[in-house]
């Protein structure tokens, strides 16, 4: 009998610390996957406040070190992670990738590569695969062998369909280096654009150079940011401190513009008060950057539009680029007709023929928002439909005889627009 209770008890015992270890093990897993997801350093199990916290979750639980977070955790968690994602694009028959170089604040070279698909389940995924160093000059040799490497290491180098990148000459003869398709980034194109306009007009680059003084007066001088705050309480003026433009965001200059044409009132009584009347700026070169603003409104709508990473956004381009095309040369304003001009001249090289890129032109037709009302010329439609119609047949191993006849397909293909405010997607309201 006694020897029974003994061995109940030991019983016990082993229960409670194999639930207990257990427990612990889980808390540690969602300890290291919570630094990951909310990129904490490994340093704040160190942490006076992070280890009350804990204390209070349960006293008994002491948090692996840092040291053992990072030799052995986080590494855990990494190949856990590459090994799903391995599994998940092995199913993948075709993906896209974007890719971009940047340079870290040491002046280290680095290329990002995302990739992006879609799940049985039709769910769009956007994954990055890989941020590594390029300790070599940046030719187009060795870009395309380090995303050759990165590819191939994911395999997903043959499933690969078209890589996205910016206009930057090395990279995009990268991608032609190991035979993908490729598309420019809309929205690093219409930065260029628009970029490139601005400083082309002497008058408006000017002004812009004013505002930006303006706004580092303000963001150097706690004593004028006080001033400010002060007087727009007075003015009854919403508080809102002035953006400065960052040169390799056009929109940063839209959204300059757009504040201190709002805290006019309250910036200019500002700089009079603290004797600084060279800052200020008439309310002529106001009334120029409204108009401004008006002729740029189009293109920030779209860059918003385009700029979003949860849904797939190559069928609006061919629509967006003629959208921005007609609203610039719909513009009646004359104060910086300069820009406009600057602005149509840019967009007409870069979107020449673009409704002659199926990688465009297909999906675009696809969209059951947009369909043949999105071209502008008919013919490009009939060309891009029969393309369309000859990779359907090419897909089930038909010959084009017996694929699905084109007046069949023109049934298919009906009008059909989406609805907006911003005035965008008029030209397809009215067709």
């Amino acid at each position: 009998m006694e020897v029974c209770h003994l061995l109940h008890l030991r019983s016990n015992d082993y229960m409670y610390f194999t639930e207990d270890s257990l427990r612990r093990k889980a808390i540690d897993k969602a300890l290291v996957k919570m630094l990951a997801i909310d990129m904490q350093p490994g340093s704040i199990v160190e942490d006076k406040g992070f280890q009350d916290f804990l204390k209070v979750i349960d006293p008994k639980y002491i948090p692996p070190s840092r040291r053992t977070i990072m030799r052995d955790h986080l590494p855990g968690l990494y190949r856990n992670a590459t090994e799903k994602l391995h599994t998940q694009l092995m199913k993948v028959e075709y993906c896209s990738i974007t890719t971009n170089l940047w340079t870290s604040q040491a002046t280290m070279g680095y290329i990002t590569v995302t990739c992006h698909f879609l799940t049985d389940d039709w769910e769009l995924k956007s994954v990055v695969l890989e941020t590594v160093q390029i300790e070599d000059s940046h030719t187009a040799e060795n870009i395309a062998s380090t995303l050759l490497c990165i590819t191939d290491k994911w395999n997903i180098t043959d499933k690969i369909c078209c890589a996205i990148t910016d206009n930057a000459s090395n990279i995009v003869a990268a991608i032609q280096h190991n035979k993908w398709n490729h598309l420019p980034c809309f929205a690093h194109t219409l930065n260029l654009i628009v970029s490139n306009s601005l400083q082309d007009v002497p008058e408006v680059a000017a002004l812009l150079q004013r505002c930006k003084h303006i706004v580092t007066y303000f963001h150097r001088s706690t004593k004028a940011t006080d001033k400010l705050t002060s007087i727009q309480s007075r003015l009854n003026i919403d508080n809102h401190k002035l953006i400065q433009e960052v040169e390799t965001r056009w929109n940063s200059s839209f959204y300059m513009l757009e504040r201190i044409i709002e805290q006019e009132e309250a910036a200019r009584t500002t700089l009079c008060l603290l004797n600084r009347n060279d800052l200020t700026i008439s309310s002529e070169e106001i009334e120029v950057m409204k108009v401004i603003v008006e002729i740029l409104q189009p293109f920030e709508a779209v860059t918003r539009e385009i700029s979003a990473d949860s849904y797939i956004s190559g069928s609006k381009i061919i629509p967006l680029s003629r959208a921005l095309q007609r609203l610039t040369c719909s513009s009646k304003k004359l104060e910086v007709q300069n820009l406009k001009d600057n602005l149509l001249q840019r967009m007409n090289r870069k979107f020449l023929n673009i409704e002659d890129n199926m990688l465009l032109a297909a999906p675009t037709l696809l969209d059951p928002r947009f369909k043949k009302i999105a071209f502008s010329d008919f013919g490009n439609a009939a060309k891009v439909t029969q393309y369309i119609i000859r990779e359907i047949a090419a897909s089930l191993r038909l010959d084009d005889s017996d694929s699905t006849d084109s007046t069949e397909v023109e049934v298919i293909v009906k009008d059909a627009s989406p609805t907006d405010e911003s005035g965008l997607w008029d030209f397809l309201i009215n067709k």
